[in-house]
């Protein structure tokens, strides 16, 4: 059984590889979003949500900055995702838009 540090650990990388893996779908190198990714962590949160007795002042420390990174991502991802799908997706093409506009 994985003690309350490895299993932050390993939140965290979860974290950051569902990062990337939405900046991989937004950008076109995966067709589909990585719910499997999320799944995983959302059942890690869940798991020490009520741990809180059972872990110290560092680890609580710790999970309450993993959950409020996720929270931050999950919305920010929410937000692209809703504008994918309506296709309002704002893209910026730079100097060469420009030069064309002119």
């Amino acid at each position: 059984m994985a003690t309350i540090d490895e299993d932050l650990g390993q939140l965290e990388k979860d974290i950051r590889q569902l990062k990337i893996d939405y900046e991989q779908y937004f950008g076109g190198g995966k067709s589909r979003p990585p719910t499997d990714t999320e799944w995983r962590i959302d059942t890690m949160l869940k798991r020490y949500s009520d741990r809180g007795a059972a872990m110290n002042y560092t680890q609580r420390f710790r999970y309450s900055n993993l959950a409020q990174t996720h929270s931050k991502y999950r919305e920010m991802f929410r937000k692209r995702l809703k504008q994918k799908e309506e296709g309002t997706v704002q893209r910026h093409f730079g100097a060469a838009a420009k030069e064309i506009e002119k």
